[in-house]
């Protein structure tokens, strides 16, 4: 029986010792366990440092500027090459280059379009210039519609009144269905030409004679005005400044 109770009485001193180990382990858990949410807060303490000292990049003025400048002259890369402009080779620097075919072909336009174009395709429209404007009007299509995207893009030309976006989606749509007469098209692709050659004296002033040699609306003819001087005024002096 002596045994047995001392036999009973190891088994009653053992006992509490498995719970103080378990309370030791549970409680370097915890320290554990604390220090890895420390290292955690502490990690985003940094990312989020981090993350606010970048917008503080961008926020002076002149960097600011110079990335729209960027981000706006980058569209109009996209958008000259999109409409098909073309650049003759002279001492004018121009970045935008398009297509060996269709600079070809748009420099072998000039020679047969240059004179008193705009008289005669009012005049003496003949069925190969229907054929001509027909083959040119996808080429003015694109041209005019990036131009659009250009000049609403920018903020420079919108207070203009004489410019009104549904006047021109009309506009885009009657060059699109096919209804536009073939004297304008071939008018439209003249001037067109000469943004090519980038002859700003001419094309002024075939500018000056378009409202009264088209055939199309008062309004249709603001906008076509409004568009090639916004080339001539925007586009065309900032790329001679670069």
């Amino acid at each position: 029986s002596e045994n047995a109770s001392s036999g009973g009485d190891t088994e009653d001193l053992e006992l509490p010792e498995q719970p103080k180990r378990r309370r030791i382990r549970r409680h370097k858990s915890k320290k554990n366990i604390t220090n890895l949410s420390d290292v955690i807060v502490r990690q985003t303490e940094l990312e989020t440092q981090q993350k606010k000292m970048h917008p503080q990049h961008p926020d002076p003025p002149a960097l600011s500027k110079n990335k729209r400048r960027k981000l706006k002259t980058k569209l109009r890369l996209r958008r000259k090459r999109e409409a098909g402009l073309a650049t003759k080779a002279s001492g004018v620097s121009f970045t935008y280059q398009p297509e060996s075919s269709e600079e070809a072909e748009a420099e072998d336009d000039v020679g047969g379009e240059e004179e008193g174009d705009p008289e005669r395709s009012v005049t003496d429209i003949t069925q190969e210039d229907i054929e001509l404007a027909s083959s040119r009007a996808e080429g003015v299509l694109s041209f005019l519609k990036s131009t659009q995207e250009l000049y609403f893009y920018d903020d420079t030309p919108r207070d203009d009144p004489a410019v009104c976006p549904e006047t021109a989606e009309e506009l885009l749509h009657l060059l699109e269905s096919g209804g536009m007469p073939p004297a304008d098209v071939l008018i439209l692709d003249h001037m067109k030409t000469l943004l090519l050659l980038q002859d700003t004296e001419r094309l002024k002033s075939a500018l000056e004679m378009f409202p009264e040699h088209c055939t199309m609306p008062p309004d249709h003819a603001k906008i076509i005005t409004a568009f090639f001087n916004y080339w001539i005024t925007q586009i065309l002096p900032e790329k001679s400044s670069e």
